[in-house]
């Protein structure tokens, strides 16, 4: 059993490297002739030389950390610290926080080292970053922060809830997982607030025009707020958060600072197209479908104590068992991530569709501009 999960994990990776190549391998297509006049192609050239960079050392970290977790699989590390914190406290829920969090801190330098490389080295060669080290340390500590609280609080749930009702837990699990789901996306600007500044946009002709478009389009907005994305890259974007009376617009600062009102009011009608057309909860049916396999694959592993045994544990143990249900799950995610990325295209093209037909036909050409520039990043 030991070795069949090692083995899916590698088979997984290599997959997951494979899409990776694909896309590489595709990279240097030419500039299409009917958008030649709406972008530079010595931009287009800097675009494509900084995605086949950023892609080969993708799948370069990809390797690095699917080695490090075979490698902690393969010495059973997970058992072990398990055991060794079991000596010191009867505390189940302990035992796992430890044997979780302590892995996460072996991995965790590799893992930053990675990311410091993309971060420093390839996005300040094109001129992308901004990220001073002290932040960057920061970002690294709370994101762990914030994911580890959430997997182990779900996870901790998931735990009480088997020890409660046993096997009918993988059918109020799911009603759990729906509302974390639900939670996420209201908490999403507290989320966003841990790593960005926010500020009111400033009164003035953005403002009223940005309020007036998401009026006009039945989208209205609570807010319209500016984060000091500037802080961490060059780069720029904009998002919509939030459901009925508390939608929120998020602007870069540096989207502000570097395009013309007409490109960002564009993008705007981009993403409320996206709004528009439902394509959130649209990509939920995937993602619930997802879900259901994942719960089912659980069903098989938690039953029984052979994944746990053959990791070095001397019974069935819960939280190890749900770890190791992620792994198995892995191709059947890749699977899945094949109709997602179909969807999502599908989907940007829609809300493209939408931004074309409902801004004012004088801005065409400034619109035009502004979907190259997004379909090439």
């Amino acid at each position: 059993m030991k070795f069949a999960i090692i083995l899916i994990l590698v088979v997984a990776a290599l997959f997951a490297f494979l899409l990776r190549y694909l896309d590489y391998r595709n990279r240097n297509a030419p500039l299409p002739d009917n958008v030649k006049d709406v972008f530079d192609e010595g931009d287009y050239k800097k675009s494509k030389a900084y995605g086949g960079e950023s892609m080969r050392f993708g799948m370069f970290q990809e390797l690095i950390v699917s080695a490090i977790t075979v490698l902690i699989l393969a010495f059973n590390l997970h058992s072990r610290i398990f055991y060794f914190v079991a000596g010191h406290t009867g505390n189940y829920y302990l035992q796992m926080i430890f044997m979780f969090v302590v892995v996460w801190f072996i991995a965790m330098p590799v893992e930053a080292i990675l990311g410091a490389i993309d971060t420093f080295k390839i996005e300040g060669r094109y001129g992308f970053n901004k990220t001073k080290p002290l932040t960057f340390v920061a970002d690294i500590f709370k994101g762990g922060l914030l994911t580890g609280l959430l997997m182990l609080g779900l996870l901790s749930a998931f735990i009480a809830l088997y020890n409660l009702i046993g096997n009918w837990v993988f059918i109020a699990f799911f009603g759990v997982l729906l509302a974390f789901g639900v939670l996420l996306i209201f908490s999403s600007i507290l989320q966003i607030r841990l790593f960005y500044k926010f500020a009111p946009l400033e009164e003035g002709s953005l403002r009223t025009r940005a309020e007036a478009l998401a009026e006009e389009l039945g989208f209205p907005v609570k807010r319209i707020l500016v984060l000091n994305a500037s802080k961490r890259s060059t780069k720029s974007n904009a998002f919509f958060t939030g459901f009925g009376k508390m939608k929120t617009i998020g602007l870069f600062d540096t989207l502000i600072e570097k395009h013309p009102e007409d490109e960002i009011l564009s993008i705007l009608a981009h993403e409320i197209g996206h709004a528009k057309e439902k394509h959130i909860f649209k990509e939920s049916t995937l993602s619930i479908i997802s879900m259901v396999a994942v719960l089912a694959i659980a069903y098989f592993v938690v039953s029984t104590d052979v994944v746990s045994l053959a990791f070095g544990f001397t019974e069935a143990n819960t939280a190890f068992s749900m770890y190791a249900t992620l792994i198995l799950s892995m191709p059947f995610m890749l699977v899945m991530g094949i109709p997602e990325s179909i969807l999502s295209r599908k989907f940007e093209y829609q809300a493209d569709a939408y931004e074309v037909k409902l801004c004012k036909q004088g801005s065409r050409n400034i619109r035009n501009k502004t979907i190259i520039r997004r379909r090439l990043r």
